[in-house]
């Protein structure tokens, strides 16, 4: 009584010798009104209560579940992921809600769940702590048949799960003392609930990003950021959203303006160029933030702006801008952080270095000016020191080799771009082999190389490709690009469910990564859940509202293989620029739309540009997972004349 005590109060129980505390997912759940139905008829209210635990425990056994307790009217189970025990709870909603429209009496339980994400411990063989707590807590804001999740098992739901969840803001819940964000959860509109296999197999839910870096967000949490930059804070205006492009996301939103170069030396435009992707990569790894891509950003780059339409263009209510000015031995950065509403200085810093190692200079100025944004006015000591080391990590040693990677970026993907993109990540590894994204990007140029036909063997390059990607992962497994090369290659494999785990841990690294984020869609289209993977590309265009031609052409593909062929056209049409295989997808889209004459057309002028391209070649190479999908692939493509 004592532990509960303390958790009730809000501190944590002391340990003790004989209990294994551990994170888990609990469901709990009650019935609503019970003491009435009891009132009306004891006997025939308490069969009924139990008959309808009875069938929610064999639900969640079915799910991977493990029911810990029935009392009456209550229910505690645990689970070792989020997406079973949100499935779980809807499935048997779903099924008691049908059983209670065929009774005509009052006597029917109607039961309320609530799902959180917390630390647990047995003790006297009994589940406890506060995340048993915390789900009781959740499950009373649930309304009868309905399920409340915690904002952790929110973010831990894979995007392809087919659920609405509905924000009902923070809420303070007794016995704990930071408010916490709770969410309605209800499947999507004419979906179907997902099956017992489809969440409880190797697919695993992605990690809470907060829970990647725990420590460091709690504390930006308490008094950084999140505090120091949440609208409606008091420190300064709020910002206006009546003209943004489009509406200001729920977290800190920024965007990083490419630093200027105000040195003679143009070669110092790299170094600017460098500083700023190191930042919009450190930042984007921040699952609290929303940091809008490179690509978008860049569009700025040497244009005259004013930093209130930058805000209204990219949907952000704070920029990041700064200059560098390079002396023989010494470095001046000039940074400041602006509100987009009022074009006023929130924080602006001078910060001078000697230019000794131009990369451990980087670095440091990287780690310096994160540190000020997520933890400004606040002390995080050595974590602080910890935490933004993990962020910003030098990609090499080499300063030749990182001029080639800033220059050898394409956002085409065409053969010749391919082979250019192929030259350059080898250039790389001739100055660093142990260059990490040089290796990840060379895995993929094999593994268009065998996607495209663009390559005499292809086999050959698939090998090639996947040995590249493996390498990435054993140079540094904790790179972005390490992971997505890997992701690709297990999906050229037909390799589903590995590929799938790999994107998810892509984004981990990266939760802001709009470019992960596309491919991601991308899989999923080919895994069998292609409106899953539009959603991942419509949020992926939101952080990046300039996006570089291929989102588009892979937002159309999904479009495609979702039978939404109108929508697919659409998106071609705002690829830019287009590419040979622009052709491929528009031939076939007009085939599926009965515009007979236009998708022969434009084949043939497809077949101008990859004449070795065939359905034999498509049939070999698109890594579908359901036959049926292939089929309706190639079939469009018989449809607009492809040999």
């Amino acid at each position: 009584m004592a532990e509960l005590a303390a958790q009730f109060s809000g501190r944590r129980p002391s340990r003790s010798a004989n209990r294994s505390d551990r994170l888990a997912v609990i469901l709990h759940a009650d019935v609503a009104g019970s003491t009435q139905l009891v009132q009306q008829d004891e006997h025939l209210a308490h069969e009924r209560m139990q008959d309808a635990f009875r069938r929610f425990g064999d639900i969640i056994t079915r799910y991977s579940g493990h029911v810990r307790e029935i009392r009456g009217d209550a229910l505690l189970a645990e689970f070792d992921r989020a997406s079973p025990a949100v499935s779980a709870a809807l499935n048997f909603q779903a099924e008691q809600a049908e059983r209670n429209a065929q009774r005509n009496e009052s006597i029917q339980p109607t039961v309320r769940v609530g799902i959180a994400m917390g630390e647990v411990f047995t003790a006297d063989d009994k589940i406890t702590g506060a995340g048993v707590v915390l789900a009781q807590r959740v499950e009373r804001l649930a309304k009868p048949g309905g399920v409340c999740i915690t904002e952790a098992i929110h973010e831990a739901m894979p995007q392809r799960m087919p659920f609405d969840e509905k924000s009902l803001g923070e809420r303070k819940l007794k016995g704990f003392d930071e408010a916490v964000r709770v969410y309605t959860a209800r499947l999507h509109k004419g979906s179907a609930l997902p099956m017992p296999a489809d969440v409880s197999g190797t697919i695993k839910a992605p990690v809470v990003p907060r829970l990647a870096i725990t420590a460091a967000i709690v504390l930006i949490v308490a008094g950084g950021l999140l505090a120091w930059l949440q609208p409606g804070a008091s420190r300064f205006e709020p910002a206006s959203v009546a003209q943004m492009a489009t509406p200001l996301p729920d977290k800190p939103s920024i965007a990083v303006l490419p630093f200027e170069n105000m040195s003679s030396d143009p070669v110092q435009d790299y170094f600017a160029d460098g500083l700023t992707d190191n930042i919009i990569t450190s930042l984007s790894q921040f699952g609290d933030l929303f940091v809008i891509a490179r690509h978008s950003t860049f569009q700025y780059k040497g244009k005259p702006i004013d930093i209130r339409d930058v805000g209204r263009d990219l949907g952000v209510r704070y920029v990041l801008e700064g200059s560098i000015q390079k002396s023989l031995d010494s470095l001046r950065v000039m940074v400041q952080l602006l509100d987009t509403e009022t074009a006023g200085h929130v924080w602006a810093e001078r910060i001078d270095r000697p230019l000794d190692d131009q990369f451990k200079v980087q670095d440091e100025i990287t780690n310096h000016i994160v540190a000020m944004i997520a933890s400004v006015g606040v002390d995080h000591g050595n974590l602080q020191k910890i935490e933004f080391e993990q962020v910003a990590r030098t990609p090499t040693e080499s300063l030749q080799a990182y001029f080639y990677f800033l220059g050898g970026v394409s956002d085409r993907y065409t053969e010749e771009d391919n082979l250019i993109a192929r030259q350059m990540s080898e250039k790389f590894l001739e100055t660093d082999p142990r260059y990490t994204r040089a290796i990840a990007k060379n895995a993929w140029t094999h593994l268009q190389d065998y996607w495209n036909g663009w390559s005499e063997s292809p086999e050959d390059s698939l090998i090639r490709g996947i040995e590249l990607a493996r390498a990435a992962i054993d140079s540094d497994p904790n790179d972005t690009w390490s992971r997505w090369s890997m992701a690709s290659a297990l999906l050229l494999q037909q390799q589903h469910d590995a590929s799938i785990e790999e994107y998810q841990r892509a984004l981990k690294l990266s939760p802001n990564d709009a470019d992960v984020l596309v491919e991601y869609g991308w899989a999923l289209a080919y895994a069998g859940w292609p409106e899953d993977g539009i959603s991942l590309m419509k949020s992926a265009i939101r952080l990046n509202p300039h996006p570089p031609g291929w989102h588009f052409w892979d937002l159309a593909w999904t479009y495609f293989v979702a039978h939404r062929y109108q929508l697919a056209l659409e998106a071609l049409d705002r690829q830019e620029p287009k590419t040979n295989f622009t052709h491929l997808l528009l031939a076939a889209c007009y085939a599926q739309v009965d515009r007979l004459e236009e998708a022969a057309s434009t084949m043939k002028h497809f077949r101008q540009l990859e004449p070795g391209y065939s359905i034999a070649l498509a049939a070999a190479t698109e890594p579908f997972k359901h036959p049926q999908d292939l089929e309706h692939w190639l079939d469009a493509l018989r449809k607009a004349g492809l040999p």
